[in-house]
């Protein structure tokens, strides 16, 4: 679950750098942190990505995150169906509140543009995916929790962010996720522990 934030704090950000700042600015303080084989004690922040875990690497075409998500959740069995899901739970749920903040709100839409331009866009191969995109995730696939820790290289820049479904107690599965902010890249990561 994430905490409420301000539809001013979603359009703060400039189109470019908006992903990486909105992960950057809410990881310590808008998310809970995970307490399974990674303490949240001992900080990984600063400590090298490799040491900790095991990279699942997805291809640089746009399609990282729906490819890490579907590595995660189903074993890569055709990311393009899971990010029709994804998508098709956001365009029927535009007002949903997450936290008490519409999920139409939380969208990373361009200026001058509707939001079915914007999910027509998502729903194609080869369009990145954004963080409000894991949070859809954790609807659709209510079972799964979302780990996500921030890197640069292989150093690990963040606590780790999770985004759980609306009932945490029914969680079987957490699906680990590497978002690289210079290459603006995800890859799915397995424990080593």
């Amino acid at each position: 679950m994430i905490k409420s934030i301000s539809r001013k704090q979603f359009t703060n950000f400039s189109s470019n750098n908006r992903k990486i700042n909105y992960l950057r600015n809410f990881s310590a303080s808008r998310f809970s942190f995970a307490d399974n084989n990674i303490s949240s004690s001992s900080s990984l922040r600063g400590k090298l990505l490799t040491d900790h875990f095991k990279i699942i690497p997805s291809v640089s075409d746009g399609n990282c995150l729906y490819d890490s998500l579907s590595k995660g959740i189903n074993n890569g069995k055709n990311h393009q169906k899971l990010r029709e899901e994804i998508v098709g739970w956001m365009r029927n749920n535009l007002e949903t509140k997450i936290d008490g903040l519409e999920l139409k709100h939380a969208l990373f839409v361009e200026e001058g543009q509707s939001f079915d331009e914007y999910l027509n866009s998502l729903s194609k191969s080869g369009t990145f995916g954004d963080f409000t995109s894991v949070v859809a995730a954790s609807r659709v696939y209510p079972n799964v929790a979302f780990r996500i820790l921030i890197v640069s290289g292989k150093i690990i820049q963040s606590e780790v962010i999770e985004v759980n479904p609306e009932h945490v107690k029914n969680v079987n599965k957490e699906v680990w996720l590497s978002y690289d902010e210079k290459k603006q890249h995800y890859d799915l990561i397995q424990s080593l522990e």
